[in-house]
């Protein structure tokens, strides 16, 4: 730091540099480009139209600040003692983590994946609960390494500091033990304990099917995982009779209207669920006369 700097930073701090900037302006004696040294400072003071008496009291007062100024250049320079440039400044460091928090809501809610609408499912959120901890503990981890080889601190800050990251780098570490444990350590038949997907037997509205005569067939999902979608196809013989589209049913309970002509019929009904699971039921019945 220049004097002139250090000396206009005391200006309004210290009695000495309001007094000499005071009586300064009183001889019209300017600070403009002044350099680092007294010299430039005590030459103004000559140069002025001060009487030499004052000229004496100001140079007396220039040099209590220069004493002043060179001892705190000193204990500048011993606190940058041992220091080395930090690799990373904090605004940088900033920016980098600002990218990354954009870049990962970007994919979470614009990606080709659709990674937010998975989290309904419990096993793509443990996933990801897992993988959130394990990264940050693996890059906080990073952080206190590089910290430690790349820190502008002394030695004593850096250490404290260390040991103050040190407590936090821990209990993540026991978190995610804890997380990456039960996750890994749980068998694998008690987190894929979903019951099996199959479908209770198929019941017809009536005893007698007639032809022409509108009745009702009702089955249930049992196990699986809803939401499900199921199709009925009803065949005579080898032709097919009816082929219903697709349809989605939250609960389990599927319900269904047919009416046929007289005949023998095959009633295919197929189920899947949102896990993938499927199941098929059929059933043989036959279509009389109307009475």
């Amino acid at each position: 730091m220049k004097f002139q700097k250090w000396l206009e930073s005391k200006e309004k701090k210290t009695k000495e540099a309001a007094e000499l900037f005071s009586k300064m302006k009183a001889h019209g004696i300017s600070f403009f480009s002044l350099g680092h040294a007294l010299g430039d400072l005590e030459s103004r003071i000559d140069n002025s139209r001060a009487d030499d008496v004052s000229k004496k009291e100001l140079k007396a007062l220039a040099g209590e600040l220069w004493d002043q100024f060179q001892h705190d250049s000193c204990l500048q320079d011993s606190n940058s003692a041992g220091r080395v440039k930090s690799f990373f400044s904090r605004d940088t460091g900033l920016f980098f983590i600002a990218i990354f928090l954009i870049a990962l809501m970007s994919l979470a809610f614009f990606g080709k994946n659709n990674f937010i609408n998975r989290l309904a499912d419990i096993q793509s959120a443990r996933g990801l609960i897992t993988f959130l901890f394990a990264l940050g503990t693996i890059g906080m981890a990073l952080i206190i390494t590089i910290s430690v080889f790349t820190s502008d601190r002394t030695p004593e800050e850096s250490k404290e500091r260390f040991y103050r990251a040190k407590e936090i780098l821990t209990i993540l570490i026991g978190i995610l033990g804890t997380i990456v444990g039960f996750y890994f350590g749980t068998p694998a038949d008690s987190q894929n304990s979903i019951e099996q997907l199959n479908l209770s037997p198929l019941v017809i509205s009536t005893d007698q099917i007639v032809a022409a005569q509108e009745f009702t067939i009702v089955t249930l999902a049992k196990g699986g995982t809803p939401p499900y979608t199921y199709t009925l196809i009803v065949k005579k013989g080898d032709q097919e009779i009816a082929n219903e589209k697709a349809k989605h049913v939250k609960g389990g309970l599927m319900v269904d209207t047919l009416n046929l002509e007289k005949g023998a019929y095959t009633i295919n009904l197929g189920l899947e669920d949102s896990k993938g699971q499927t199941a098929k039921l059929a059933k043989d019945i036959t279509v009389n006369d109307a009475m």
